[in-house]
């Protein structure tokens, strides 16, 4: 962040001397407060003293150079005093015939100061973002050290006591450029500082990690899920296909009663919890965002073995093809939801009733499992639900 004492980079008073002299088409030359020229489109005055510029900073005003009056190291042109936060941190030299360049002071003084602006607040979007996710990777780390929590978040001006939501956006982001990455960053920025003060994130290379206090939001369901929207906007105009998981409400414990050690425990619990809701939404590919509280069988699919699973469903579902595990579990999942009715089934199906017997009967057949029968049952809803989550192919 800058001060006012601060040193202007080589790098950045270069850039700011050939945006100057594009819209001047004059020679720009950039120096610092003790008169020593940093930066210049000629490259030939960079390091050189000049009299001239070491006066404009000193005495805040603009020096002109002409025939008349010359000064040590300096050519013919205006040299302008640049400020920043209320004090002169620069001046911006101009080089050419005095009549010629001095109607330029004031716009040459505008658009370095504006650059200087500019460059500010990049820097501190970056470190802000930069202390988020320090903070974010401190809470989720199994040993955390309760004096940096404290020194971060104090920095963030967040209150790691409130209660908080996470949210888990996953993403495929390798095909972002780090210029998109510094935009997103930008733009989620930007979205919690309007729609929920207060809180923190951490943009990793496939997933988002957010944390929201309540009372920035409102702790109600509804509320949560309008967030859970309104963050899709911005996170669609960088990234084509995401998912969003919403851990439960959680209380970290009270920073007051000494409890700030517990507080790592209780993200990180959020943090799967999310994790593990996105997870769910993109196998289940029903819609954006997924709440953990609405998982039922994910929660135990995801402890299993690969192997098992592959093993459990060649045993149940191993002699269908992939057009009968579509036709078979799509009527399973409404039979189900009708409660075993067949009429019912067949109405939301759009077919007889005799044809729903049918294709439960072809289940029994394929699978030697009957729909019908309640023990059967379960063992035909843990097979599809595998089949739906990880999409097995038949045979």
């Amino acid at each position: 962040m800058y001060t006012v004492d601060m040193e202007i980079e080589a790098e950045l008073a270069q850039t700011i001397a050939q945006e100057v002299s594009r819209s001047t088409h004059h020679n720009i030359n950039f120096f610092d407060t003790s008169g020593h020229c940093i930066a210049s489109t000629d490259p030939s005055r960079i390091g050189s003293f000049h009299e001239a510029a070491f006066l404009a900073a000193n005495r805040r005003v603009t020096v002109e150079v002409d025939d008349s009056k010359q000064y040590i190291g300096a050519r013919n042109g205006i040299n302008v005093p640049v400020s920043f936060q209320g004090q002169v941190v620069a001046v911006i030299g101009i080089t050419g015939r005095k009549q010629d360049v001095k109607p330029f002071g004031d716009v040459l003084r505008r658009m370095t100061e504006i650059l200087l602006q500019e460059n500010f607040e990049r820097t501190t979007r970056f470190d802000k973002s930069m202390t988020m996710a320090n903070l974010v990777t401190l809470l989720l780390t199994d040993q955390s050290d309760p004096s940096m929590l404290s020194y971060l978040s104090s920095a963030l001006n967040v209150d790691l006591a409130q209660d908080h939501i996470c949210l888990v956006a996953a993403f495929d982001g390798k095909d972002h450029s780090y210029q998109d990455r510094a935009s997103l960053l930008n733009d989620m920025n930007a979205f919690l500082e309007r729609q929920a003060s207060g809180s923190f994130f951490s943009l990793r290379p496939q997933t988002a990690t957010f944390f929201i206090p309540l009372a920035s939001i409102g702790s109600g369901q509804d509320s949560i899920l309008q967030l859970a929207d309104r963050l899709a906007v911005p996170l669609s105009h960088h990234v084509k296909s995401f998912f969003i998981g919403i851990s439960d409400p959680f209380h970290p414990g009270d920073q007051a009663e000494g409890q700030a050690e517990g507080f790592p425990a209780a993200y990180q619990t959020a943090f799967l919890q999310a994790s593990m809701a996105a997870d769910s939404a993109s196998r289940r590919m029903t819609g954006t965002y997924l709440t953990f509280d609405s998982l039922d069988i994910d929660i135990l699919l995801r402890s299993s073995k690969e192997e098992d699973r592959r093993v459990f469903l060649s045993h149940v579902l191993g002699d269908m093809t992939d057009e009968e595990i579509r036709q078979a579990s799509d009527l399973f999942l409404t039979y189900t939801a009708c409660n075993g009715s067949i009429i019912r089934t067949a109405r939301e199906l759009f077919l007889h009733k005799n044809t729903v017997q049918n294709r439960l009967n072809k289940i029994t057949d394929l699978t030697g499992y009957n729909p019908r029968d309640l023990k059967d049952h379960t063992v035909l809803a843990l097979a599809f639900a595998i089949q739906r989550a990880y999409g097995y192919t038949g045979n």
